[in-house]
């Protein structure tokens, strides 16, 4: 959830994590109010925000796109796996502003979903990397579907993923 709440005296930014948000919020002058409240801005930033939040999640703050979602189903093409998308070394795997897969610290790292994604062929994985240091990867041809995504940030994910994986859409059903 990505809303932006505009009054006339400031600005309130209402997110899911992201490790780019503090960088970009300090920028503009935020300050983070803490979990339930978020992250205030003076009220003259509202279209500097909405690009952050473009650039970030794909959507403008607005509630129409978090009230408008699809199901999103991706299957990584074999050629582009090796791509830096589905390779970190030391970091989890976003796609605009969605936790893709993560690793779980321990003596024995393992790779998981992030929220609302499942694996239907293939999985997430931490490896060895040639410095010894860990590297998290999708396997090729791997497919997964990502839930509750704003219809909003289509544009964004069809960009990110043009050559690299093939994305269809499924509608998710409206609750009344």
């Amino acid at each position: 959830m990505t809303l932006l709440t505009v009054t006339d005296r400031c600005i309130a930014l209402q997110a899911p994590y992201h490790p780019d948000l503090s960088e970009q919020a300090r920028r503009l002058g935020g300050r983070f109010r803490g979990k339930d409240a978020g992250w205030l801005f003076d009220a003259d930033r509202e279209d500097a925000l909405r690009e952050v939040c473009r650039t970030l999640w794909g959507v403008d703050g607005t509630a129409k796109a978090l009230a408008d979602t699809v199901t999103l189903h991706v299957t990584v093409r074999p050629r582009f796996h090796e791509a830096t998308l589905w390779r970190t070394f030391a970091r989890d795997i976003w796609l605009c502003g969605r936790q893709i897969a993560s690793r779980r610290p321990g003596a024995r790292p393992v790779a998981v979903p992030g929220r609302g994604v499942k694996f239907i062929a293939g999985r997430p994985r931490v490896e060895d990397g040639p410095t010894g240091s860990l590297i998290l990867s999708i396997d090729p041809e791997c497919v997964f579907t990502v839930r509750d995504t704003p219809r909003m940030a289509l544009e964004a994910i069809s960009i990110a993923l043009r050559d690299v994986a093939e994305v269809k859409t499924v509608e998710q059903p409206r609750v009344n």
